[in-house]
């Protein structure tokens, strides 16, 4: 559920990085996405797979995991591929790519990552995978994966930082390239232009994560050793995750920043309520919420990504946060967003 909490933003101007062509009523059409963000590496690799029967590989995740595959899919229906179900029947495979390998691997080793078991899991079979970030650990681990496959391998990064690493550790034999993220090619899509055909403007909302990767300390019960939440079985801790963070989203520090911020660079608009819930989640929003929440605000700052690339598809202003160290965020704003009016990118200290 998402929480609720009333904010008049007025239009008082206020120092800092503000953008002056957000004025008047320009904020309802501000850029957007253009073609120059369209895939070039992956349709060129794509196009090669024309006339062969390909399994598609979509890896399980978020809801920014679902918007990536649904931007994959309707790249596969304007290439013409010859999708298969069953892989036996199979010449080669696709696998989605995720943000997995921007995990550290002592929470989740490599061999265990969704994509680390995909590239094992079809290692006699040539693999292609779709733009995805990594750190340097893994991608070092990773290479060790790639020596015990037969089958080709293309691995596309969706940043150069991700881009190099792969590039350093890869094996000789595995071809390395770079190209935006997969939710990118909804852009034009019908999908895409009839969410757009339900824009409203009525909100600023705040998505704020609470895993490794949290702008806040998460409440008590997720401070509980790994071991034991292992134990628990995950409708459990769905239920308990659902219950207990309820009922602190909206009255977090990040929140409260992230209004202030919201205020600094869009000082024109205006926010009657603010929304806060980490919509990301499947187990808490479907995808059609996530894309609703979304579509319903008037700008959005978020530590997830895919919030952020949602909003900029739809010419939403948006700030994407960062968090000192890291990558996978700032990396992707800018290879893909950086040149958009309406987009941020906010460094923050981690928790």
């Amino acid at each position: 559920m998402l929480r609720l909490r009333h904010a008049a933003f007025g239009r008082k101007a206020v120092s800092g990085n503000t953008d002056t062509r957000l004025t008047g009523n320009r904020e309802r059409a501000i850029k957007q996405p253009t073609n120059s963000m369209m895939h070039t590496i992956v349709i060129n690799k794509l196009k090669e797979l024309k006339g062969k029967k390909v399994y598609f590989e979509p890896l399980a995740g978020n809801n920014g995991d679902n918007l990536m595959r649904l931007g994959a899919m309707v790249l596969f229906k304007e290439l013409g591929l010859d999708l298969v179900d069953d892989i036996s029947k199979a010449e080669t495979v696709v696998v989605s790519g995720n943000g997995d390998l921007t995990i550290h691997p002592k929470n989740k080793p490599i061999e265990k990552s969704l994509l680390g078991l995909a590239l094992l899991k079809y290692k006699d079979l040539p693999v292609i995978v779709l733009p995805c970030s990594c750190i340097a650990s893994n991608a070092k681990r990773l290479s060790d994966i790639f020596n015990l496959r037969t089958g080709s391998t293309t691995i596309i990064a969706r940043d150069e930082i991700s881009y190099s690493l792969f590039r350093e550790f890869a094996p000789a034999n595995v071809e390395v390239y770079v190209d935006h993220d997969m939710s990118f090619a909804l852009i034009g899509s019908d999908w895409l232009n009839d969410v757009k055909k339900r824009i409203s403007n009525n909100s600023l909302l705040v998505v704020e994560r609470f895993d490794a990767e949290r702008a806040t300390k998460p409440p008590g019960v997720f401070r509980i050793p790994v071991l034991f939440r292992s134990l628990v079985p995950n409708s459990l801790k769905n239920l308990i995750k659902k219950r207990a963070l309820g009922a602190v989203y909206g009255n977090t520090p990040f929140v409260t920043e992230a209004i202030s911020k919201a205020r600094e660079h869009f000082p024109s608009l205006n926010y009657n309520v603010v929304k806060t819930g980490d919509i990301s989640l499947p187990q808490n929003y479907s995808f059609e919420s996530f894309v609703a929440e979304i579509a319903n605000a008037s700008a959005v700052v978020s530590t997830r990504m895919h919030v952020c690339i949602m909003a900029a598809l739809l010419g939403k202003p948006f700030i994407a946060v960062q968090f000192e160290g890291g990558h996978k965020v700032s990396a992707l704003f800018e290879k893909s967003l950086q040149k958009l009016p309406n987009a941020r990118l906010w460094i923050k200290r981690p928790v």
